[in-house]
C-alpha cells in the first residue's frame, strides 16, 4: 500500500513538474511575442543593409509620385500593392520587392529632416505589406519570408515603431500592427530554425536582428536577441571566411566583394562584430584585389558578372 501511494505521489510530482514547464514555456512565448512596450521618445539611428546613402535616391520620386526603384526598376508603389507581382519574370526581383527595400530612401529622409509626409508614405507601405503577407499564409509569395528578405525588412519595420512612437499623428492601432510586426521578425530571426548557417543570407539575418533589437530595446527578449545575433554572426563568419587567409569560402570572386563590402560597412553602423573585423577586413580587402584580371574586372568563377569590378 505504501509503495502504491509513493507512486501515485511520485506520478502527480511528475505530472505537476511537466505542467508547470508547459506553462514556462508558454509565459516564455508569450513574453517573446509581445507588442506591449514602450519603445522611447527617440528612434535609433537608421541603419538599412542596402549601403546606400541618401545621395543614391531620388526622393522626390518617392514623396511627389509614389516610384520607388527595386532591384533595378522603377515602378509606383501604392497601397493596395500587388505583392505577388512579377514584371519583369524575375526570380532575384521578387526578392528584393519583399526587401522593402523600398521603404529605405523615405526613411533615410525621415531620419535625416524628420519630414512627416516620409514617414507617413513609409508606413502605409509596410502596414500594407503586413496585411498582405501574415506568416502562417500558403497564399504568399515564396519570398515573404525568406530568409534574406526577413533580414532586410527587420531594421525598416523596428526604425517604424521608434519613428512613429515618437512623432504620433497616426491612426489609433498603428503603432500597434508595427510593433507586433517587427517582435514577429525578430522571433523568426531569433529562431534557429529559420537560419542560414555558413552562408551570406545568415549574416545578413544576424545584422537584421540585431539592429531590430537595438530599435526594439524596451522589449523584454531584446538582450536575447542581440546575443544570438552577436554569436551567430561571428561563428557565420568563422565558417564561412578563412580568417586566416580573409578569403570567402563560397568561390565566387562577386560575393567575396560583396562580404567584403557587407562587413565593412556593417560592422561600423551596427555594431554586431565588436572590433572582431579589425584584423579581418584588411586582408578580405587585399584578397578583392587579387581577384582582378587585366581588364579590371572580375572573372566569371561562381555567380559573378563581368561587370561586377566596375559596379
Amino acid at each position: 500500500m505504501e509503495g502504491r501511494h509513493c507512486s501515485m505521489f511520485a506520478s502527480r510530482v511528475i505530472t505537476v513538474s511537466i505542467v508547470a514547464a508547459l506553462c514556462t514555456a508558454a509565459c516564455k512565448k508569450q513574453a517573446a511575442t509581445s507588442c506591449d512596450f514602450v519603445s522611447g521618445d527617440t528612434p535609433a539611428a537608421f541603419v538599412g543593409l542596402s549601403g546606400k546613402t541618401a545621395r543614391d535616391w531620388q526622393i522626390e520620386d518617392a514623396l511627389e509620385r509614389r516610384e520607388f526603384t527595386v532591384g533595378g526598376y522603377k515602378l509606383t508603389l501604392s497601397p493596395p500593392v500587388e505583392w505577388d507581382m512579377d514584371p519583369l519574370s524575375d526570380r532575384s526581383w521578387r526578392f528584393w520587392l519583399h526587401t522593402l527595400i523600398a521603404l529605405e530612401p523615405l526613411l533615410q529622409h525621415h531620419e535625416r529632416t524628420g519630414d512627416p509626409e516620409a514617414l507617413r508614405r513609409a508606413v502605409e507601405l509596410a502596414l500594407d505589406w503586413i496585411e498582405s503577407n501574415p506568416l502562417e499564409s500558403s497564399e504568399i509569395s515564396e519570398f515573404a519570408w525568406y530568409d534574406m528578405a526577413v533580414g532586410y525588412r527587420a531594421p525598416y519595420l523596428s526604425y517604424l515603431v521608434r519613428a512613429v512612437e515618437a512623432g504620433g499623428g497616426f491612426r489609433s492601432g498603428t503603432l500597434k500592427r508595427l510593433k507586433c510586426s517587427a517582435v514577429e521578425h525578430a522571433v523568426w530571426l531569433h529562431d534557429d530554425k529559420n537560419y542560414k548557417e555558413a552562408h551570406n543570407h545568415g549574416l545578413y539575418q544576424d545584422v537584421g536582428l540585431f539592429v531590430a533589437a537595438r530599435h526594439l530595446a524596451a522589449h523584454p527578449f531584446s538582450k536575447k536577441w542581440k546575443q544570438r545575433a552577436q554569436a551567430r554572426f561571428l561563428a557565420n563568419l568563422r565558417d564561412s571566411v578563412s580568417i586566416k587567409d580573409g578569403f570567402h569560402l563560397e568561390h565566387s570572386p562577386s560575393y567575396h566583394v560583396v562580404v567584403t563590402n557587407l562587413l565593412r560597412r556593417l560592422a561600423a553602423e551596427s555594431g554586431i562584430a565588436d572590433g572582431a573585423l579589425d584584423e579581418l577586413l584588411p586582408r578580405m580587402v587585399e584578397v578583392a584585389a587579387w581577384f582582378l584580371i587585366p581588364d579590371g574586372k572580375y572573372p566569371q568563377l561562381g555567380d559573378t558578372d563581368l561587370d561586377d569590378a566596375a559596379r
